[in-house]
């Protein structure tokens, strides 16, 4: 082992053990989680009473969050709004479809997909759930 490659490696060991000593190595504490009173099976199947051609639609992502941390897996540029309690925690139902004017408006400069937009629907703990409001800018 050269010198620079030995000093090299005694720093990085030092690096380490000081990390270690302090506790901030690896230690993350997690936030307080509610424990969700509908099983993520439960909440799929609320959810898809919401849809009107469950068939079309890609389920892509289930997500058990604060409402004000919820952010969606996928995003075809639309800003979910805000929504009622959002301290909460409930269930976020993402899926994907393809929407007719947008598969249009995109096929005209030269894009194709099979699936074109995003549909989130909040399904909240006392069972109740719709589909999040949003824009595109």
């Amino acid at each position: 082992m050269t010198r620079r490659t030995l000093a090299g490696s005694l720093l990085v060991a030092l690096f380490v053990m000081a990390m270690m000593r302090s506790g901030s190595a690896a230690l993350d504490v997690l936030p307080i989680i509610d424990r969700p009173p509908l099983t993520a099976a439960q909440a799929i199947a609320l959810a898809e009473k919401q849809l009107r051609n469950p068939n079309q639609n890609l389920l892509v992502g289930i997500d058990w969050a604060k409402s004000t941390k919820f952010t969606p897996r996928f995003s075809d540029g639309t800003r979910l709004l805000p929504v009622d309690q959002p301290d909460s925690y409930s269930w976020f139902v993402t899926y994907v479809y393809k929407d007719d004017e947008l598969a249009a408006a995109l096929a005209e400069l030269g894009t194709v997909r099979e699936f074109t937009a995003v549909r989130v629907i909040r399904v909240k703990s006392d069972g109740t759930a719709a589909v999040m409001a949003g824009f595109r800018s």
